[in-house]
């Protein structure tokens, strides 16, 4: 769960002691990079349109994956047309009407500002060791923190425009 965390949105800890640095966030890439973007709907535009439209601006070849809220899925889910039929059936395949592979609602989704972030997954690139493996004969200590296992682990999107953050309504 760290590491997804930090991988999607970052850890949320800001003192150096204890944060993690070898993930780049797709969040932080956004900002100012040629691997992810950023979109801003207009006001009062749905989110299955700007989710549409975000999506749009990925490049990069492979399955797409969808992170938000669970408020914002069941938000997405109750989506009306402007004459009140919903957009979406109940119980119908939101992720395949919207083009991406899965929609995944993780518990800690709620950055600031962010409504939803859409992802190529093979574009994330994790370095290091990606299995638990247990190690009995020593502890190691660093950032304040003790560790019954050594490992080192990071990652970062290594695709051109295959990450979108997208922002609250202007």
């Amino acid at each position: 769960t760290e590491s997804e965390r930090a991988g999607v949105v970052g850890d949320g800890r800001s003192g150096e002691d204890d944060k993690i640095n070898s993930f780049i966030s797709i969040l932080d890439d956004a900002k100012n990079s040629v691997f992810a973007t950023e979109y801003t709907p207009t006001t009062g535009e749905p989110l299955y349109k700007s989710i549409v439209k975000a999506a749009a601006n990925i490049v990069a070849e492979g399955d797409v994956y969808l992170v938000m809220s669970k408020s914002a899925k069941a938000d997405l889910k109750l989506s009306e047309t402007k004459s009140g039929a919903l957009v979406f059936p109940l119980g119908g395949d939101i992720a395949g009407t919207l083009e991406v592979k899965e929609i995944f609602t993780p518990s800690w989704f709620a950055p600031e500002g962010v409504q939803a972030v859409i992802f190529v997954g093979d574009a994330y690139e994790t370095v290091g060791d990606n299995s638990i493996e247990a190690y009995t004969n020593f502890s190691l200590s660093q950032n304040k923190q003790e560790y019954l296992q050594e490992i080192y682990a990071g990652g970062a999107l290594t695709k051109v425009k295959s990450g979108v953050v997208i922002k609250n309504a202007a």
